[in-house]
């Protein structure tokens, strides 16, 4: 916070460059907040400071000398949280909350107050000193403390449709020893509302020493939300375990399991749980999955209209491989099944086998592969090839031997379609022959090399100038001098409409045909540098240079792509 309003400040010259990096000095010595160092040097005044900001994010200031906090409306919010955030609740009125804050854009505040209070957050300025005394005095009188149970208390699952055999009562013991509370059922669907009321794709539930952190990644990056008490700590994981179909009393081995039934109003998730031992207390993450928003259409992923038309045609051919190259959470799934729904049709047969089946797909075999008792990837592979499909998905080379069943079938008369976890297309084709595949199998195997990343999008709304972003470090980058000079790169801000400056993701993608120029390279042992020195000379866009086409349109920051495309 103390970052961004300096800026501003500088920005607007209500202090110089010079002013802001000795209260930053003095910030650091004395531990204090900035507000508080800029008053103490005499630089800016704490008032001045807060009728900026009002000015600024157009929320009015409010005075909390003169204005007497209900009790309860201080036991909305935990001291903690108010404290972290210098933030406090002054009124309510109906699903409304007025907060006092020091810093109306943080959306983190907002957001966490709304997770505590289920109620609607509107902001008002106030100093952080007088932000600080109301603290002090009200929360010191009240003895309001993190105050859970009025929170669960007011936790509503209206809004959420639980499956049948979650609505047996809450207070029934799922065995001995373990009773569940309703305020942790309360409190675990509400965890589950607020992931997908913000499009997260997973929450991680992490135990310590004095509680239970709970964070959300969203837009590729975690976010944290809030710390429950210790006391809750149990509760809550044996809540999820039991959505999820684990066994409560198993603490000493990882598990996996699903949510079923999952409904928020119309939308459909699916949600996988994952736990894992740790030194303090399971540790849970849970993968969250909008079956309604999956994009299982080729051209709705966002390829680039040649790129488009190289995949189509590697789809038409009648074997071979096609690889999809990105890290874990860049969207590879999501690719694979656009291309299953581009080539489902009833006159082909169409097998998968995968780990766990991440979407329900019509007209395909789907098989489970890694199951307890059930076949490994490649004894699957082995005996779907008995079965002679037309089409075969593999969601993961997870071994030398599923690799190589994987590549002889696409040798045969198969089309393969699979994933390979590495940066981009010319790193497949090497990674293959790292996992022990002779070059001139890669080179009759694979048909074409699909790489992709995910990079957060700028919010329209608030993305400013990124005067770090010089034409020097755009040609360095990749752009040519006179489009460098050209571009007027940009940078997140934040504002009330997104959070931190950014609003979803991109989808940057690198089609790399397999033809008789990569096949050759492949064949003499090329690198993963040569390959893609081979690339470039054919034309091919990289990932890096797709991506700087969106930077110079005011879609993606720089620092974002050049670390999701960093080589």
């Amino acid at each position: 916070m103390a970052d961004r309003i300096g800026e501003l400040l500088v920005r607007e010259n209500l202090i110089s460059l010079t002013q802001l990096k000795r209260a930053q000095a003095d910030q650091r010595t004395t531990g204090k907040r900035l507000s508080y160092s800029l008053a103490r040097l005499g630089i800016l005044g704490e008032r001045e400071l807060a009728d900026f900001l009002s000015e600024q994010y157009g929320v009015p200031w409010m005075n909390l000398t003169d204005f007497e906090i209900d009790p309860k409306v201080i036991g909305l919010v935990p001291k903690a949280i108010a404290s972290k955030h210098a933030a406090i609740p002054v009124q309510r009125a109906g699903s409304t909350l007025l907060v006092a804050m020091a810093d109306p854009s943080n959306i983190y505040a907002i957001d966490d107050i709304k997770f505590i209070t289920n109620l609607n957050v509107e902001p008002v300025v106030s100093t952080e000193g007088a932000i600080e005394d109301a603290i002090s005095r009200y929360y010191d009188r009240t003895g309001a403390a993190p105050v859970y149970q009025d929170m669960l208390g007011a936790l509503s699952l209206e809004r959420v449709d639980a499956a049948a055999h979650e609505r047996a009562p809450a207070t029934t013991p799922a065995s001995p020893g373990l009773p569940e509370s309703e305020q942790a059922v309360k409190l675990c669907n509400r965890v589950l509302l607020h992931a997908a009321s913000r499009a997260a794709t997973q929450v991680h539930i992490e135990p310590s020493d004095t509680g239970l952190r709970i964070r959300y990644r969203i837009d590729g990056v975690l976010h944290p939300e809030t710390e429950l008490p210790a006391s809750l700590r149990s509760a809550v994981i044996t809540r999820f375990k039991l959505m999820a179909g684990l066994d409560v009393a198993e603490r000493r081995a990882p598990q996996e399991g699903a949510i079923r039934g999952f409904r928020v109003k119309e939308r459909e998730i699916a949600v996988r749980v994952a736990t894992m031992p740790t030194a303090a207390g399971e540790t849970m993450v849970l993968r969250l999955q909008d079956l309604h928003n999956t994009r299982h259409d080729l051209e709705e992923l966002g390829l680039p209209q040649p790129a488009l038309r190289e995949l189509r045609g590697a789809l038409q051919r009648p074997h071979g491989m096609i690889l999809v190259a990105a890290p874990g959470g860049h969207g590879a799934t999501t690719t694979l099944y656009a291309m299953l729904a581009e080539l489902n049709r009833d006159s082909v047969s169409i097998t998968t086998l995968e780990d766990p089946i991440e979407f329900p797909l019509s007209g395909c075999t789907q098989v489970h592969a890694q199951q307890p008792g059930g076949p490994t990837f490649a004894d699957g592979l082995r005996a779907l090839l008995r079965l002679d499909p037309d089409i075969i998905m593999v969601s993961a080379l997870v071994d030398h031997q599923t690799v190589e069943i994987a590549v002889q079938a696409g040798c045969a008369a198969h089309r393969v379609l699979t994933t390979l976890p590495v940066g981009d297309a010319p790193a497949a084709l090497v990674r293959l022959v790292h996992l022990g595949i002779e070059p001139f199998l890669i080179a009759t195997a694979v048909n074409l090399v699909v790489a992709q990343r995910l990079v957060r999008r700028l919010c329209s709304e608030c993305a400013e100038p990124d005067v770090g972003a010089t034409v020097q470090r755009l040609i360095d980058a990749g752009l040519t001098a006179g489009r460098a000079k050209d571009c007027r790169p940009k940078r997140a801000k934040g504002c009330k409409a997104c959070l931190g400056g950014y609003r979803g993701r991109i989808a940057l993608f690198e089609v790399l045909p397999v033809g008789a120029e990569i096949k050759a390279r492949v064949l003499a042992g090329a690198g993963a540098a040569e390959l893609r020195a081979e690339m470039t000379r054919l034309g091919v866009p990289s990932l890096r240079q797709v991506g700087l086409t969106r930077v110079a349109d005011g879609e993606l920051a720089l620092d974002d792509l050049l670390r999701a495309t960093s080589e």
